[in-house]
């Protein structure tokens, strides 16, 4: 079975073919800010992040399209550092200044479309999590879960943390049926390490076995 990528080699494949793609056509760097334009003139809506996505996929290809709205969507210069310490070269020397200059352009109004991007109604806006335990029995541990949808309407439940766990894992079931695509590499890391954390307090040194 072959290995997966390491997040820096990820990294450096999509700089290098953004770099490579930039180099072979000089009209690109237009026909992405055209792209962009187009979509964002429009207004932000839930479907402008998803319908750019998809433009900017048909002009550079997977790998390079998730490098471009990554940089848009963080709108951050913590991005660009965190490129530039793992990576150098003519490709990144190349690739960075044209992020800096979409970013600079878009990344608000990118930024704001991925907040929106798929919001429905029935999705929640704010969520408060809390365990907790009865004075009276100090054994006796709860979870409570209250929820506000974007629609305004509640939701609240108090669960004992096996039933909250089986809540959990009904959830992970379902995600798993989705395309990869559809969540990002970064939300995806920061689940695993608080999985991980997790399972070291509950399982500790089995976990690392299993």
């Amino acid at each position: 079975m072959a290995k997966k990528a390491k997040p820096k080699a990820e990294m450096e494949e999509k700089v290098t073919e953004l770099a490579q793609i930039l180099t072979d056509n000089p009209l690109i760097e237009q026909r992405i800010r055209e792209t962009i334009e187009h979509h964002v003139k429009e207004g932000i809506h839930d479907s402008t992040y998803s319908n750019i996505f998809r433009g900017l996929g048909i002009l550079v290809g997977k790998e390079a399209v998730h490098l471009i709205m990554d940089s848009l969507k963080t709108n951050s210069s913590k991005f660009f550092q965190d490129i530039k310490e793992q990576i150098e070269g003519e490709s990144i020397d190349k690739v960075l200044p044209f992020l800096q200059y979409l970013t600079a352009l878009y990344g608000d109004g990118i930024e704001k479309a991925y907040g929106v991007y798929g919001e429905e109604p029935d999705d929640w806006r704010r969520a408060r999590v809390t365990a907790f335990r009865r004075r009276e029995d100090e054994k006796s541990w709860f979870i409570e879960l209250d929820l506000t949808k974007i629609n305004g309407g509640k939701v609240y439940l108090r669960m004992p943390p096996r039933s909250a766990l089986q809540l959990a894992r009904h959830f992970l079931r379902e995600i798993g049926r989705v395309p990869k695509e559809v969540i990002s590499k970064p939300a995806i890391k920061r689940f695993n390490e608080e999985t991980k954390a997790f399972q070291e307090k509950f399982l500790g040194n089995s976990s690392k076995e299993n």
